[in-house]
């Protein structure tokens, strides 16, 4: 099944995190994350374009992309 999610401007982890944290800022653990990354439909097939094996992977990765915003107060509000 094609993925809904368009990369457009979403070409690097920074700005998907990004994504994520205007989303939810106080998202916790890679498997919230994941549930994000479904609902914007992003896929394994997605998560494969980023060079993760699925959107788990990517999520974990995600997830610490959002703790260093988090860590720097770098939030999107």
């Amino acid at each position: 099944m094609a993925s809904t999610f368009e990369l457009g401007g979403l070409a690097d982890l920074d700005s998907l995190a990004m994504m994520v944290l205007r989303i939810d800022e106080r998202i916790e653990g890679y498997l919230n994350i994941a549930a994000i990354l479904e609902a914007l439909g992003v896929n394994d097939e997605v998560a494969r374009r980023y060079g993760y094996s699925d959107r788990f992977e990517l999520a974990k990765e995600l997830a610490k992309v959002v703790d260093y915003y988090r860590s720097r107060g770098e939030l999107s509000s």
